[in-house]
């Protein structure tokens, strides 16, 4: 009997491990009460429904780290409380799982067309103490009352086991940025309370700080006072604020608190701008104007090539909000109201900063700082988009390079020395063709190939030469003065017409990597080119670098790219004898060419066919060979 019961008891424990999740579909969502406690369900064995939705990649707090599909996922819902605001969170003794989650809202549990993503968390700030390390805590509001809201729990990196859950009351809040803008030097650095909190300690002139996360839909007491204060019953300067659920603001404060010494003597107060009123059309950027400068007269933003008027009118304490705006590098003038000019130039570099977004400008300082305590000159910053810190723009137009228009390529000679270049400040044309990427995300299995994520170009050079006789070269960036670009060869018709252009080669990353400068370097070969005919070379920042970097361009015995691998050579990589396996009989002539497109090895073997490696440098070669009048060519990598 013992044998028995132990037999039956082994047999039940299998079909247990086996049993999928009961929540495993969103139409079979296990309901979680706000406040009502937790829940712990076992994620083994969970599986993904077709069509199932996911977050996408990017901020580990904001979405999910590496944008991967769901994997393993289970599903929970909830009735939203009256006020709309819920934290949901895995950070409980009973997790042990690394989790991702996502909160959906659905009109059809099994339509997962309707389904809306309303927020996503994969690692909470701070990581927790709790539970699993990297267990997830979503905290949000704007919630439909009384409404069924959908929760996705997946394991990250198909990671599973026990996951306990809980869906607690939230208070609405609302993200405040707050920006210090006052030049007085009797405000250089203060404190900010709310409600005899003290939420900010020593912020100073100029700076802003991230969102910080305030009450929503109630008065709130605002303070400003000296950065040493033990409260706030001394207060510099104190309004009240009622923030929308609904809405991040930025809360610019401005103005002049001494009693002498500045001209005018403009007041200290503040200014609300509601975030959400900024979005621009997708790909684009609207440039939000803060004017915190006492002794300047209302201003207009202009762009110097054309002079469209970006900005109109705005005053001190005031915002100005450009309409879209499209993401290239632009300089613009700061006039009066009248556009009149007031002497001030600069460069916004948009590509910086991203795809497009609000980018905040910052007009902070004294026209006149000899009548204004010999206080900070007028200048123009720039605030970081992720939190505080301002960056300064520097005066002056953007030094667009002569070479970031197709038509005004600059010629590379052909085994001429490597020419440097740099694309800090160049732009993507209009219509400007991007080759064939790697989707977003890829594993990067073909990044010699192609390039290895699926973006348009941000920040490109162009370059021509003519093909020698050989039709085949080498193009390389791998060079000790260098970034990560990558670069493509083409083959122009009209080069104002994008349409004409046929690609001819393209590299992301050089194969086996670049030894000369930054790894991720480009160098390749294009062939099959027509003696005598103008190319192009685009090259272009991965992701959007720039810097400066060398380029080179070298003539080499033609190799036809189909015809590589005809040829078997092993083991590859290689450390000191490559076997080279060709079928016909006979001496092997043989030539090794480096990514430079140079010839560092040549000669016959004979017999056994072994190319002693012992003396190259590790990289990437070409290996060609003939045999009487057939030839053959290969890549192969020495370590």
């Amino acid at each position: 009997m013992k044998k028995i019961y132990l037999f039956i008891s082994i047999t039940l424990c299998s079909l247990v491990a086996w049993a999928q999740p009961s929540n495993d579909d969103a139409c079979d969502a296990l309901t979680l009460t706000v406040d009502g406690g937790s829940l712990i369900v076992n994620s083994d064995n969970a599986t993904v429904e077709a069509d199932e939705p996911s977050p996408g990649g990017g901020s580990c707090f904001n979405n999910w780290c590496d944008g991967a599909a769901a994997q393993n996922s289970m599903w929970f819902k909830f009735d939203a409380p009256s006020n709309g605001a819920v934290n949901i969170t895995t950070c409980l003794a009973g997790n042990t799982v690394d989790t991702q989650l996502a909160l959906y809202s659905a009109d059809d549990c099994g339509d997962f067309s309707s389904y809306n993503l309303a927020g996503a968390n994969d690692d909470m700030p701070g990581d927790c103490s709790d539970g699993a390390q990297y267990s997830s805590t979503l905290s949000i509001d704007g919630l439909e009352s009384g409404a069924t809201y959908y929760i996705q729990v997946d394991g990250f990196d198909t990671a599973s086991g026990e996951v306990e859950i809980l869906v607690a009351a939230g208070i609405p809040q609302s993200g405040v940025r707050f920006l210090h803008n006052s030049a007085d030097e009797a405000l250089d650095v203060v404190d900010i309370w709310i409600n005899g909190e003290l939420v900010l300690d020593d912020l100073s002139f100029p700076n802003t700080s991230g969102l910080i996360a305030l009450p929503a839909d109630e008065n709130l007491n605002f303070v400003i006072t000296d950065f040493d204060a033990a409260d706030d019953s001394n207060p510099l300067y104190s309004a009240m604020l009622n923030l929308n659920s609904s809405s991040d603001y930025l809360l610019m404060f401005a103005g002049i608190l001494s009693d002498s010494g500045y001209d005018p003597e403009l007041p200290l107060g503040h200014v609300l701008f509601d975030l959400s009123n900024s979005a621009p059309a997708p790909g684009m950027w609207n440039i939000l104007l803060a004017h915190g400068v006492t002794d300047a007269p209302v201003v207009d933003v202009q762009l110097l090539d054309g002079g469209a008027t970006v900005i109109d009118n705005v005053g001190f304490l005031q915002f100005g909000l450009s309409a879209d705006v499209s993401p290239a590098n632009i300089s613009v003038q700061v006039t009066d109201e009248d556009g009149n000019s007031l002497g001030l130039t600069y460069c916004l570099p948009l590509y910086l900063f991203g795809n497009g977004g609000t980018l905040i400008v910052v007009a902070t300082g004294f026209l006149d700082p000899t009548s204004n305590s010999d206080g900070a000159p007028l200048t123009i910053y720039v605030a970081n988009p992720f939190g505080g810190n301002l960056f300064e723009l520097e005066s002056g137009e953007c030094e667009i390079p002569v070479n970031d228009d197709i038509c005004n390529s600059t010629e590379l000679i052909v085994n001429g020395p490597a020419v440097a270049f740099d694309n800090t400040f160049a732009t993507a044309q209009v219509g400007e063709i991007t080759p064939p990427n790697l989707p977003l995300n890829d594993p990067e299995v073909d990044c010699t190939n192609q390039w290895c994520d699926g973006s348009n170009v941000t920040n490109t050079l162009w370059f021509y030469f003519v093909a020698p006789a050989t039709g085949a070269v080498a193009v390389s960036t791998c060079l000790p003065i260098t970034f990560d670009t990558q670069a493509a060869v083409w083959s122009v018709g009209d080069c104002n017409d994008f349409g004409t252009l046929t690609l001819m080669a393209q590299n992301d990353d050089a194969d086996g990597g670049c030894g000369a400068g930054d790894t991720y370097a480009s160098a390749f070969f294009a062939t099959g080119l027509a003696p005598g005919s103008t190319y192009h070379i685009q090259v272009d920042g991965w992701g959007g670098s720039v810097g400066t970097f060398e380029i080179e361009i070298f003539s080499i015995v033609g190799i036809n790219e189909n015809d590589l691998n005809a040829i078997e050579v092993y083991p590859n990589p290689v450390n000191n004898e490559l076997t080279i396996n060709v079928t016909q009989n006979g001496s092997l002539n043989y030539s090794v060419t480096d990514m430079t497109g140079k010839i560092v090895e040549s000669g016959v073997l004979n017999g056994s066919r072994i190319l002693d490696c012992q003396n190259l440098a590790p990289g990437v070669y070409y290996l060609q060979t003939s045999i009487a009048d057939q030839k053959f060519a290969t890549r192969f990598v020495k370590q």
